[in-house]
């Protein structure tokens, strides 16, 4: 591994030239730092600014007016403090700044835009202190998630293990109950004489399917109210967790009369640091209610958009009956549900959203609906500013 001492060319230890300085940092052997995804600075003993790199001036200062050899880093602290931690926070950060330029050391902060920052001082053997800044947004993201692992309650646990344990039990029974009506059904080994045992077939299949589902989702809610899903979180497009979507949907879609609009918008190519099975599963289940609220032949949308606040939503409208307003809390409850307006799209047991619902909570995101009679519903899936890696 590279030492922070072998990160400093041979010449650039010395004092700064400050008739050859430029603001920009580009005039100086530090030049092979700036493509580093870190901010870097050295500083002399009493906290004198030496050298830096653009990432640097970016992320603690203005260029051209703070960062430049000759500041102190109080004078750089007092200025990047409102930036970096808020008012409330601004005097115990600088604070903590400036004892891990003395002992060495880190110091973690969450800026005003919901992201995470880690500043690392480390003593050279000449005295001088090398400061890195990094973004550590998906780090803390990570120990967030395995410390809410940690707080599940060990009475829970059990039960949830056993619930789900009856769920693969069930699926066992269902699934030679699937495979034989569609055997029967197809007439596969030969004809069945009367045209009413082919419906019958029909019947049972389509109930089995519910059936499955049903079981299915009830196990996987079990799963999630008892923390027994770990997210593994990753960096993904929203294109790519539109994509998956809308593969899983588009069959029940076709055979509903319903079409899928998605029009590519720009803000798809953001990139996110999420779960994508849960992320894609959530928007799954929104698509799906979104295509059973929906008359034949009809369409629901989707799209995704960067909001006010730096995080990116999923939209997903449908033009359906809609919802009345004292419903609206309700059907996030288990097992509530609403008479499908298409029938070609089974009832379900009212599983979806809920399911949807806790794991998006799961990830520290948000489902919100819009929905007034006879006016269709938009879904919101909202994924927070600090789960956005890149536009």
């Amino acid at each position: 591994m590279v030492s922070w001492s072998e990160l400093i060319l041979p010449d650039a230890v010395g004092e700064p030239n400050m008739d050859t300085y430029r603001p920009d940092c580009g005039a100086n052997p530090w030049a092979v730092l700036e493509g580093l995804d870190l901010g870097l600075a050295l500083w002399s003993p009493d906290g004198v600014l030496l050298r830096c790199n653009a990432l640097f001036v970016d992320l603690l200062g203005q260029r051209n007016e703070v960062c430049r050899p000759g500041a102190s880093l109080q004078q750089v602290l007092m200025l990047a403090g409102l930036r970096q931690a808020g008012s409330r926070q601004a005097s115990a950060w600088i604070e903590q700044m400036l004892t891990a330029h003395r002992k060495g050391g880190e110091v973690e902060w969450r800026g005003k835009d919901g992201q995470w920052w880690q500043a690392l001082f480390t003593r050279l053997p000449d005295g001088k202190r090398l400061c890195r800044v990094l973004n550590v947004s998906n780090q803390k993201r990570l120990e967030q998630e395995v410390r809410h692992l940690g707080e599940i309650s060990e009475r829970e646990a059990p039960l949830a293990r056993g619930l789900a344990h009856m769920g693969h039990e069930l699926r066992t029974p269902l699934n030679a109950i699937l495979g034989f009506s569609d055997l029967i059904r197809s007439e596969a080994i030969g004809p069945l004489g009367n045209p009413s045992y082919a419906d019958y077939a029909n019947d049972i299949h389509d109930s089995g399917q519910v059936l499955l589902s049903a079981v299915d989702r009830i196990a996987l809610l079990v799963k999630l109210e008892a923390g027994l899903v770990r997210p593994q979180s990753e960096t993904v497009t929203a294109a790519v967790l539109i994509a998956m979507a809308v593969e899983t949907v588009e069959p029940l879609a076709a055979a509903a009369g319903v079409v899928l609009e998605f029009a590519g918008d720009d803000d798809s190519e953001t990139t996110l640091f999420v779960d994508r099975f849960l992320v894609s599963s959530a928007l799954t289940y929104l698509l799906e209610n979104a295509v059973a609220a929906t008359d034949a032949p009809g369409r629901v949308g989707l799209h995704c958009r960067r909001t006010a606040e730096g995080g990116l939503a999923f939209e997903v409208r449908d033009r359906g009956r809609g919802i009345e307003p004292e419903a609206l809390a309700a059907i996030r409850e288990p097992f509530v549900r609403f008479d499908s307006a298409n029938p070609q799209c089974p009832a379900g047991v009212g599983m979806g959203l809920p399911v949807a619902d806790r794991m998006a909570q799961l990830l520290g995101c948000d489902i919100a609906l819009e929905s007034a009679p006879q006016a269709g519903t938009l879904a919101r899936l909202t994924v927070p500013a600090d789960r956005v890696v890149a536009a």
